[in-house]
Formats: structure tokens, C-alpha cells, sequence
């Protein structure tokens, strides 16, 4: 059971690290809503700064709901007692397990590891923003490829 429990928490940690990502990549192309995300700070979407520092600048009230929501959908719609990790969530036919139990099997194995090459890529871009003040599009756009001496080039 304990490594049941393991891989669940192996399995929705690399989701949430897959959106982490997918986050990532969205606002480093400055694609981001239109309108406000606080009203009353006189605060837009545009206005928060892409990486992890833009982090910090929503305020203390938003990120409370972002909490609050994570929690309600963790307890709720998505429990972490359900370790199998199917929350019934089907795409068609792209998901048809019951009549190819290899599909499932294969799939699974995909999604634990693209879950966990996304874990390493949200930790490696987390550290290059925090070493190098830039980030993701900043570092590639620049040739910033290696934190280290001099931070030009690779090496």
C-alpha cells in the first residue's frame, strides 16, 4: 500500500509540475488575459511579471483563493485516496482501456514519465530564474544557456 500511495503522490505531483510547464511556456510568450485580476489594487493579468517572481506580486487574497481552490479540488474531485489516479476523465476513444488493457498500461507509463521529465524542468528553470535574475524566454533570447562563470554560451 505504501507504494501505491508513492506512486499517486509520483503521479500528481508530475501533473501539476506538466501545468507548471505548460504555464511556463504560455507567459514567457506574454500570452495572458485580458482584464483584471484584482480590481481594487488596480492590478492586470499584463502587469504581473512572467517567472517566478510574478509569483509575488499577486496579491495575498488571490493567491488564498488559488489555495482554496487547489484544496477543494484535491479533497473533492480529485481525492488523494483515489490512488489508481483515473478520476473517469475520457477523451473518446483515445481512452477505450477496457478493450485494449496494453493502451492503459502503456499510457500510464507515458504519463509518469513525461510527469517526472516535467518535474525536473520546472525545478531547472525555477533555479535559473533565482541564479541568473532571467527568465525562460530572457535566458534563450540572450544566449544564457549556462548559469555559471560568465553565463554566456553552454559551458
Amino acid at each position: 500500500a505504501t507504494f501505491e500511495r508513492y506512486r499517486a503522490v509520483e503521479r500528481k505531483h508530475g501533473r501539476i509540475a506538466m501545468m507548471a510547464m505548460l504555464g511556463t511556456f504560455v507567459h514567457n510568450n506574454k500570452w495572458t488575459f485580458d482584464g483584471y485580476l484584482s480590481p481594487s489594487n488596480n492590478l492586470k493579468f499584463s502587469d504581473i511579471d512572467s517567472g517566478i517572481g510574478g509569483l509575488f506580486e499577486v496579491p495575498p487574497a488571490g493567491l488564498l483563493q488559488i489555495l482554496l481552490l487547489a484544496g477543494f479540488v484535491e479533497l473533492t474531485w480529485w481525492p488523494a485516496s483515489k490512488l489508481d489516479g483515473d478520476y473517469g476523465v475520457r477523451l473518446g476513444k483515445i481512452n477505450n482501456w477496457e478493450q485494449e488493457p496494453a493502451k492503459e498500461i502503456r499510457q500510464k507509463n507515458a504519463e509518469l514519465n513525461n510527469g517526472r521529465a516535467a518535474m525536473a524542468g520546472i525545478a531547472g528553470i525555477i533555479v535559473q530564474e533565482v541564479l541568473t535574475g532571467q527568465n525562460l524566454y530572457e535566458q534563450a533570447a540572450s544566449g544564457h544557456w549556462s548559469p555559471f562563470g560568465d553565463g554566456q554560451g553552454f559551458f
